[in-house]
C-alpha cells in the first residue's frame, strides 16, 4: 500500500475509533442543546472531509 493510501486508511481507523468511543458520551449525554448541535456539526464534518478524501483517491485511482 503507497503512503496516500496506508494514510486515508489511517484517517478512516482513527475516526471509527473516534466514533466508538467518544461520539454516545458526545452526542447522548449532552444536555445542552447547543453544545450538543456543535458535537454533531463537528462529527458531520469529520465525516465529510473524510469521505471527499476517499472519493478524491477513488477518481485518482480510475484515472489510471
Amino acid at each position: 500500500m503507497d503512503p496516500v493510501d496506508r494514510a486515508l486508511v489511517d484517517r478512516v481507523e482513527a475516526l471509527a475509533r473516534g466514533v466508538d468511543r467518544t461520539a454516545p458520551i458526545r452526542l447522548s449525554h449532552e444536555r445542552n442543546p447547543d453544545q450538543f448541535a456543535e458535537n454533531l456539526r463537528d462529527l458531520g464534518h469529520e465525516f465529510v472531509d473524510l469521505g471527499k478524501c476517499l472519493l478524491a483517491r477513488v477518481d485518482e485511482i480510475d484515472d489510471k
